[in-house]
């Protein structure tokens, strides 16, 4: 188990005050999971982006931890972003 460092700079959208955070953290690391915390006090849709190829999406099982963190699972060596929205 590894906690990752969250780059919690986020961008709010205007229209909808929806805001978006991301954590850095996932580095060709054999980690099996990742604990992010977002601190947007809901449960946000997650989204891995893995490196290698801009639109490359990872299909990871979730856990919400609580509506502020959440812990993402991986199966194998990952390197990539983690979105919460």
């Amino acid at each position: 188990f590894l906690t990752g460092s969250t780059n919690n700079t986020g961008t709010t959208d205007p229209a909808t005050g929806d805001t978006t955070h991301l954590t850095e953290t996932i580095n060709g690391s054999t980690m099996k999971y990742v604990d992010f915390q977002h601190d947007l006090s809901k449960r946000p849709s997650i989204t891995v982006a893995e490196s290698g190829s801009p639109e490359q999406v990872a299909h990871v099982p979730v856990k919400y931890i609580n509506d502020n963190k959440v812990r993402v699972y991986f199966t194998g060596t990952t390197s990539g972003k983690i979105y919460a929205n």
